[in-house]
């Protein structure tokens, strides 16, 4: 048996330690809440940016997989989309949209609707979400119907 004197102390933390520690922590949270409402804003436009891109390439993949055309309505007021199954999606409030849509053929353009035909491609568009001073381009290829996000200086 073993004698109390030849055991090492016990380990472990003092309290003057955990609140070292704790002080650093909330330091270190101060300083991400202190940044975070401008950090916010910029995710809210780049979640949009790829919500919407999302949206496009669902259409497309339902335009492929049922051999039908499928569309997706951009509006300016209210700011927004309608899906092809006519639900619509609102931009938040701080956030604009403008959509300039290319047409193959010299078919005129009537709506802000991008098209995307059985075979993939689409009628093609160049969508721009708007915060503020910062921008996010949504393109949709007119031959491909390849859908890309791009943020802008």
């Amino acid at each position: 048996m073993t004698s109390p004197a030849e055991h090492p102390a016990a380990t472990g933390f003092t309290l003057l330690e955990m609140l070292i520690v704790i002080a650093i922590l909330g330091l270190v949270l101060g300083l991400f809440a202190s940044r975070g409402a401008d950090h916010n804003k910029s995710l809210t436009l780049k979640g949009t940016g790829d919500a919407l891109a999302e949206e496009l390439r669902i259409a497309r993949t339902q335009a492929i997989v049922s051999g039908r055309e499928a569309s997706l309505s951009i509006s300016q007021a209210p700011a927004g989309w309608t899906r092809p199954d006519a639900a619509k999606v609102a931009l938040p409030a701080d956030l604009t949209i403008s959509v300039a849509t290319s047409r193959a053929f010299g078919e005129v353009a009537t709506d802000d609707a991008v098209r995307f035909e059985p075979d993939g491609s689409s009628t093609g568009a160049a969508i721009t979400l708007t915060q503020g001073a910062r921008r996010l381009e949504v393109d949709v290829d007119w031959l491909t119907g390849r859908v890309s996000v791009a943020s802008s200086p």
